[in-house]
């Protein structure tokens, strides 16, 4: 299941590097497990008209196709339930978990707006403005990747 999550969740953020080199176990006396996530970024977010010459958005490609999907605009629900029956998730819980990532990633991301926002105040006045081409990111990736995926996903 953590392998699916993964995968919606970079899909919905626009991470074309999420490889599976990402992806680190942990080896210790009491086994193995899989080590938290990293890398975890929107790399999609440079192929839009915020900031690209020439922008690809949404025809970026996909690090790790989807069944029918080589780049995001290509992906829809349809494509990551059928990558989800392929993981070996059960189609009921790959639908619930893919409206719950759906249904709360808007908010997510303004909220993390708003705390960046409010990190960025206590930061001194002559060092805020280099803190707009941060700001221009952030609201980029919510406002067209986040947002364009969610409606291809819901």
């Amino acid at each position: 299941m953590w392998l699916y999550r993964w995968l919606v969740f970079n899909l919905i953020v626009g991470n074309g590097d999420n490889h599976l080199k990402n992806i680190s176990a942990l080896v210790s006396a009491e086994g193995i497990e899989v080590a938290r996530a990293y890398d975890l970024l929107s790399t999609a977010v440079y192929e839009t008209r915020a900031f690209s010459e020439q922008p690809r958005w949404p025809d970026v490609e996909l690090a790790l196709p989807l069944p029918g999907a080589r780049n995001f605009g290509e992906v829809n629900r349809a494509r990551v339930l059928e990558a989800a029956d392929v993981l070996g998730v059960p189609s009921a819980i790959a639908g619930r978990e893919l409206s719950r990532f759906v249904d709360k990633a808007a908010n997510e991301a303004r909220g993390l707006i708003e705390g960046i926002e409010a990190e960025n105040e206590r930061v001194p006045q002559a060092a805020r403005v280099h803190l707009a081409g941060e700001m221009r990111l952030v609201r980029t990736i919510k406002s067209v990747v986040v947002s364009e995926m969610v409606a291809r996903l819901g």
